[in-house]
């Protein structure tokens, strides 16, 4: 009796979600329900029944074969069931729940192959270009100042998932192959499948990152974008460009080439004259303008103890490095097709207390003075709050998305100091061992220096507060 309540139950609850083929599976629960009956059966025993076994084509059949199999005289006891342990339940509970909101023919299509974009996945799935973009949007994938690429690291690994929401639009899920679970953007990212565009020199706890595929070609990202209407939205000779979404909201400009900042203000100006410096056009320029800040200027010394590398690169000669590994940790390097160094990434290494009190020993810095600067910055007793720009020359990942904070900020600049000891300790290996003639060890060296000059004008306004 035991056994047939437990098969009655298990087809009962197939039979009542209706049809058996793979449609069953887009059903809104479908594959909740069979996973939940799948349990039943291997809590009771059935142990060698997977969900795997359960889905495609023909699933009533494939799934009522499958348990036909166990019927007759074979009980649980046969099949060393009876006696479950709470260890082994759950382990059935994970093998067979591994991914219980998707179906293998989802992992499949959104599987990441060479030169794909998240996009470009998003369409695959059957998801228009207007809505991928929005619920790309929604998940902070794509930005007015970036966006979210998918590393080699994902091609036939990672899969990108859309899944419809119950108050309508699109979720954007990622599903590791690997390791069999849903990741969320974050955790996809710290895992080394993508990596923020303009931002490559962030640090992962990957151990392996990858190079990033091909950039997204611009008619993937902004094709479905329309001109703003009445004011004009193509400036200075048709180089200068504004977008807005379906409901007139702007999203994106496309500055022209040269200074972005010199761009808009030509824009401005041209609006101005025309009239239009009341229109939404204007306000939105001005908005993008007014987050560019200069660039920190002067110079700075560094590593007075080795020699100046040549002033300009010499020819690549050698193979790339791909990865450089010293004691002071491994850095992996990023190419362009041409294999031009355009990024690099630093794995691991202690960001403890200890690690950020021993990088700030040599500026003669403390922990405590920093957070007493930054205290009085947010209570508005001085200073000015972190800008944009001094973000990214940081190293923040994400300065677009950034919330001021006094926790933000310190963990950000704190970082930016241990990373800076580790990057010069790293320099100073590589030319040791004679790769100063190397591109690798140049682009290392002006992102270091580029990063001192940073942390230099952020100290000046720490110690004159």
């Amino acid at each position: 009796f035991y056994k047939q309540w437990i098969i009655g139950g298990f087809t009962d609850t197939l039979k009542n979600l209706g049809g058996g083929d793979a449609k069953l599976l887009s059903k809104r629960g479908g594959l909740n329900a069979i996973k939940g009956a799948t349990n039943i059966l291997r809590v009771a025993g059935f142990t060698s029944l997977t969900l795997e076994a359960l889905t495609g084509e023909g699933l009533i059949d494939h799934a009522l074969n499958a348990v036909e199999k166990y019927t007759g005289t074979v009980s649980p006891d046969d099949l060393g069931g009876t006696d479950v342990s709470d260890d082994s339940l759950e382990e059935s509970a994970a093998e067979s729940t591994s991914h219980p909101e998707i179906s293998e023919a989802q992992i499949k299509t959104g599987l990441v192959k060479k030169n794909d974009g998240i996009l470009k996945i998003l369409e695959r799935q059957g998801i228009e270009g207007k809505a991928a973009l929005e619920a790309a949007r929604e998940a902070g994938i794509v930005r007015a100042g970036g966006d979210t690429r998918l590393t080699t690291e994902a091609i036939g690994r990672l899969s990108v998932i859309a899944e419809a929401k119950p108050e309508g639009g699109i979720e954007i899920k990622f599903f590791d192959s690997e390791t069999d679970k849903m990741l969320t953007l974050a955790e996809a990212r710290e895992a080394g499948f993508t990596y923020e565009s303009g931002t490559v020199s962030d640090e992962l706890t990957a151990d392996e990152p990858a190079e990033p595929e091909a950039p997204v070609p611009v008619s993937e990202t902004v094709k479905i974008f329309e001109d703003s209407a009445n004011v004009p939205n193509h400036l200075l000779n048709n180089t200068f460009h504004l977008y807005t979404d379906t409901e007139g909201n702007f999203t994106h400009l496309m500055p022209g080439e040269g200074d972005a900042a010199t761009n808009m203000r030509a824009a401005l100006k041209k609006l101005e004259d025309e009239g239009h410096a009341d229109s939404d056009e204007y306000k939105y320029i001005q908005s993008q303008l007014d987050a560019i800040d200069s660039s920190p200027t002067g110079t700075v010394e560094l590593l007075r103890d080795r020699p100046q590398p040549p002033a300009e690169p010499p020819p690549a000669d050698h193979e790339p490095l791909g990865t450089y590994k010293g004691d002071a940790g491994k850095i992996k390097f990023l190419y362009a097709d041409d294999g031009t160094v355009v990024g690099s990434f630093l794995k691991g290494g202690d960001r403890g207390i200890d690690a950020i009190d021993e990088a700030m020993k040599s500026w003669k810095l403390t922990r405590e003075q920093i957070k007493d600067y930054i205290d009085a910055k947010y209570s508005g007793s001085g200073g000015q709050a972190i800008t944009r720009t001094e973000l990214e020359a940081l190293g923040e990942k994400s300065p677009a998305f950034y919330r001021p904070t006094p926790q933000a900020e310190y963990q950000t600049v704190t970082k930016a100091f241990v990373r800076l000891a580790r990057q010069k300790a790293l320099v100073l290996e590589m030319n040791k061992e004679g790769l100063n003639t190397t591109e690798e060890f140049n682009y290392l060296l002006k992102n270091t220096v580029d990063l001192i000059k940073s942390l230099e004008d952020y100290n000046e306004k720490v110690t004159a507060s």
